[in-house]
């Protein structure tokens, strides 16, 4: 598709956009959400991994290529159908809720019969948001054309917070705490890597004796938390002076830093067999390793219709349905509210209120889910961060 083409397709010049700002925007909107392709195999793999290395490491294979495919097949069916500049992947918070809740800890259902209900839920989802269906078609856009505007906006700031948390407890900035539920990261590792001297105590390190070394460690260097800070800063900067592209040369510093000084890497830990947390270095990536030809799943390809997936529902019928509800009922809510939110920052919301192309929206947010289920990934949902991009 030549350059014309795709304006006259996707008529960005009307909209004030151009060929190269639609290019940087697709570059951003990816490297921001680019997160997911470790962090949802991560999760997944506690799931439906058998617990060995190499079962664990088979699953997380599985669990990338049905991230990266159900991410695909949405972001193409929503911009070629519904022409809307949101991107689409497996969410978070869902992706735990199926790990924890519903197989893991919680309710200890097949990992199976779990995708299943997702394959439910996105094709009830994708009943409720055609038009031609009839007496459920088109519910999903009334839904959110009920809802009040003061709800849908905070629907999408709520999911903000939620990913600004992850992003600084990931960043070591926060940490967990059992009294007061987030609080400050590791104070005394940090005196360690900068080389200052405190006594432990009860309420943490204290510094009020504290004695700085001559020279900051390279550990320091290597600490995530300061590079992550660093490139957050320089980010904010670049964007309040107008530089175009910031978000991508923020974050494309913060890897080459990485790179450089060898800091942690969870995904070649994981690639290793390990959890995640490991003292793993970041190394560079070969050019080989870049871009590679995927392999099929194993494991996850199908699975929702096996014996333990479908063929299982008669056994766990009141425990499939209250999950698949649920499953429904979040992925509604989510998406209308990221999409809300999206949308009335890059002027897709009329006068009116309503999103433009809503129907074809959920849609496409729903194939994905489908997608996704037969691979074998949790729900697929609007991501906020589509925000970057627009």
């Amino acid at each position: 598709m030549e350059v014309q083409q795709a304006d006259d397709y996707f008529g960005y010049t009307e909209k004030g956009s151009s060929f190269d700002a639609e290019v940087r925007a697709g570059l951003t909107t990816f490297l921001t959400m680019a997160y997911i392709l470790l962090v949802n195999p991560a999760m997944l793999t506690l799931a439906i991994g058998d617990g060995s290395d190499a079962g664990n490491a088979q699953a997380f294979s599985d669990i990338l290529f049905a991230t990266a495919i159900a991410a695909f097949v949405g972001c193409v069916v929503m911009g070629l159908w519904a022409n809307l500049p949101f991107a689409l992947a497996p969410g978070m918070g869902l992706n735990a809720y199926f790990t924890f809740t519903v197989v893991n800890f919680g309710m200890g259902i097949a990992w199976e019969l779990a995708l299943f209900a997702v394959f439910v839920e996105g094709l009830l989802f994708l009943l409720m948001s055609l038009p031609q269906v009839p007496v459920i078609g088109g519910w999903r856009s009334k839904m959110i054309n009920s809802i009040p505007t003061d709800l849908k906006v905070a629907t999408g700031a709520g999911i903000g917070m939620f990913l600004a948390i992850i992003g600084l407890r990931e960043m070591g900035w926060i940490r967990d705490d059992g009294a007061v539920l987030v609080n400050l990261g590791d104070t005394e590792s940090w005196g360690g890597m900068i080389g200052i001297a405190c006594e432990t105590t009860a309420a943490g390190c204290d510094f009020t004796d504290a004695t700085i070394g001559a020279e900051i460690s390279v550990g320091l260097l290597a600490h995530g938390a300061i590079i992550s800070m660093v490139a957050l800063i320089a980010i904010t900067i670049m964007m309040a002076r107008g530089i175009k592209g910031a978000m991508i040369y923020g974050i494309m510093f913060a890897a080459v830093w990485g790179w450089a000084v060898g800091a942690y890497d969870p995904y070649n830990d994981f690639l290793g067999g390990g959890a995640g947390w490991g003292a793993v270095e970041a190394s560079a990536p070969a050019i080989g390793d870049i871009v590679s030809t995927p392999s099929m799943p194993e494991e996850t390809l199908m699975a929702a219709f096996g014996d333990n997936g479908m063929g299982a529902v008669g056994d766990h019928m009141s425990d499939f349905l209250l999950v698949m509800i649920a499953f429904l009922f979040v992925d509604v809510f989510d998406t209308s509210g990221t999409l809300y939110s999206v949308g009335r920052q890059a002027g897709y919301v009329d006068e009116d209120d309503v999103l433009h192309n809503s129907d074809e929206a959920f849609a496409s947010d729903a194939v994905a889910t489908i997608v996704g289920a037969v691979c074998g990934t949790s729900t697929t949902t609007t991501y906020i961060e589509s925000a970057a991009g627009v």
